[in-house]
């Protein structure tokens, strides 16, 4: 049985790659350095916010909180267009919801701007909580984000699944003790999808999982 749905953010509901290069790019303009490509990017769009900023602006670990701040709000000014949403994602949010299942959302962005990227593109409504990686003591890989998101949700942690394209989500998942869905939006390579409960290419996808855990018969499938 599935009664909640907690989903990652981003490579997993938004594309960020393009929006992320944007930033840090003017970020390393504004030290001289040359920009990076889109694909650069990528690779390292799965990584912390203080290890994005510090390897895509060539410093060392201990020397990014102002480099981190910057990012933030630069990122905080630059609007989230609808084409940053993957496929299937609005879709996916209205079926669940039909199905009176409860999403909430558990990104390692801070809270104001988990907020912000959702009310731009116009998906909060979906979303029963939304738990930043400021919302609780330690963020992910931890299992605290969410536990707490289940919490907010008064949902029981044996009919949740946690939806993530990353080794970090997959550590959390696991580590709360919640089935993990891995969406492989090519972000990450460091999945262990043999150990994973189920594994998606698209969003839509949870929702046949869904509808076939729950006995759900849906007209439209």
């Amino acid at each position: 049985m599935i009664t909640s749905v907690l989903f990652d953010l981003d490579g997993t509901i938004i594309d960020s790659a393009q929006i992320i290069s944007e930033v840090l790019n003017r970020l390393r303009r504004d030290q001289g350095k040359p920009e990076l490509s889109l694909s650069d990017f990528r690779m390292l769009v799965s990584l912390g916010p203080q290890a994005l900023v510090a390897t895509a602006l060539d410093l060392d670990l201990g020397d990014h909180p102002l480099a981190v701040k910057n990012f933030r709000t630069l990122y905080a000014n630059v609007e989230t267009p609808r084409s940053c949403l993957n496929e299937g994602a609005v879709e996916t949010f209205v079926k669940l919801h039909s199905f009176g299942i409860l999403m909430g959302l558990v990104s390692n962005k801070p809270e104001y701007l988990c907020w912000k990227v959702l009310k731009e593109l116009q998906i909060l409504q979906w979303f029963d909580t939304v738990v930043g990686g400021d919302s609780v003591p330690e963020p992910k890989p931890s299992a605290e984000p969410l536990w707490y998101a289940l919490s907010n949700l008064d949902a029981d942690l044996s009919n949740a699944v946690y939806i993530g394209d990353t080794s970090t989500d997959q550590i959390a998942s696991e580590s709360a003790g919640i089935r993990f869905v891995y969406y492989n939006s090519k972000y990450d390579d460091t999945v262990k999808e043999d150990t994973t409960w189920a594994n998606i290419s698209k969003l839509d996808e949870i929702v046949t999982i869904v509808t076939q855990e729950n006995d759900i018969h849906d007209n439209d499938e």
